[in-house]
């Protein structure tokens, strides 16, 4: 059995490529190849994370999904496996394919020794596990984070650097092909797709299926639909909940259908100052061309020359001094979305046609008396 383990950087289409084929389980489990589905999150193999990484280098999120008890969190862990274990005894695939977020996160040596162990006990010779990683420079990755963070109610992050020398080093040292690393820019993927370049670098024999992403249930917002959600979070959700994050979702969807109605939709930017000076620190781009032969068309790689960006920590009240916004477009937005809210306003903040007619009056005599 051969395995293929896609190590998946976040922002970098691995949304897309798990969903591809979790919804082609069963025409690829017919070609000899086994994508495998486990309890609680069934288009990605996140929960085998928990067999081998430390505990504190996991996402909360794995946590909280299991009730905030790092015991049961542990043997959800171990259940995957297991359940991993049994799928390929019934299978006996050709080609395993695995594919995680959480597997290059803070990935250490030790973490990827263990991991190999693990495939190892699967049946899967060291030599026949090959790893793959997808990898996006780091300006565009902190401006794609941005977006993530303001609408799951998380820190923004602060991530300016791509902290990929040590992640490579350790899948490097622990599985004897070492890893195969590819540029996440639409520019160098196969007509621009993730999917398609996927299958074409590494599951050739899969390319006549008809393996497409299925549409996007996510809206992108420019920037000034992004500041303005925001700065509504942070004024009036102060505390992270389902409710929160629901509401945030809803005025994102309210926004992009407004730019889309008035023509305005674009791609978020970063000021060019802010773009500058991440790719001018950025000393693991020339790294990554020269040990790898990973190149990213759009950046200047003459600019590099390892100085470290002095900037303020991104947060709703600096945020314009990250994205290129249009005052003018953004002021239009925040107007539109009001006049689109009110219709839905409590009563109780709108007060009946009466009383906001005498309340008018009464201002009108207080300012006259002024």
């Amino acid at each position: 059995m051969k395995v293929l383990v896609h190590f998946g950087q976040a922002k970098t289409g691995t949304t897309a490529l798990q969903h591809t084929f979790s919804n082609q389980r069963d025409a690829l489990a017919r070609r000899g190849i086994l994508y495998p589905k486990l309890e609680m999150v069934q288009h990605n193999h996140g929960l085998l994370a928990i067999g081998f990484k430390d505990p504190e280098t996991l996402h909360p999120n794995f946590l909280r999904m299991c009730g905030g008890d790092i015991s049961e969190m542990q043997r959800a862990g171990e259940r995957s496996w297991k359940s991993l274990k049994r799928q390929v005894d019934e299978a006996s695939p050709d080609l395993l394919i695995l594919s995680a977020e959480e597997y290059f996160s803070q990935l250490t040596e030790a973490a990827a020794g263990r991991f190999k162990d693990r495939l190892v006990d699967l049946g899967a010779a060291a030599g026949d596990i090959s790893t793959c990683v997808y990898l996006r420079d780091p300006a565009s990755q902190f401006l794609s984070l941005i977006a993530q963070n303001a609408v799951s109610m998380m820190p923004l992050s602060r991530q300016l650097r791509l902290h990929a020398k040590g992640r490579l080093a350790a899948m490097q040292q622990a599985f004897p092909l070492g890893p195969t690393v590819c540029a996440y820019d639409r520019r160098a993927l196969a007509d621009g797709d993730i999917v398609k370049d996927f299958v074409t670098r590494f599951v050739p024999e899969v390319a006549d299926m008809p393996l497409v992403a299925p549409e996007r249930s996510n809206v992108s917002l420019s920037g000034e639909g992004t500041a303005i959600v925001l700065w509504y979070r942070d004024q009036l959700l102060p505390e992270r909940s389902p409710e929160a994050i629901y509401q945030v979702r809803r005025i994102r969807k309210i926004l992009a259908r407004i730019e889309e109605e008035d023509g305005i939709s674009r791609k978020a930017r970063l000021r060019p100052e802010v773009q500058q000076a991440i790719i001018r620190g950025s000393d693991e781009l020339p790294w990554l061309q020269e040990t790898y032969g990973v190149t990213f068309p759009s950046i200047d790689y003459a600019q590099i020359d390892g100085t470290q960006p002095k900037l303020p920590a991104p947060t709703p009240a600096t945020i314009d001094q990250f994205l290129d916004l249009d005052i003018e477009v953004r002021d239009h937005l925040l107007a539109r979305l009001v006049q689109d809210m009110l219709p839905s306003l409590p009563k109780r903040f709108c007060g009946s046609p009466s009383q906001t007619g005498n309340e008018d009056e009464d201002d009108s005599q207080d300012s006259d008396a002024a």
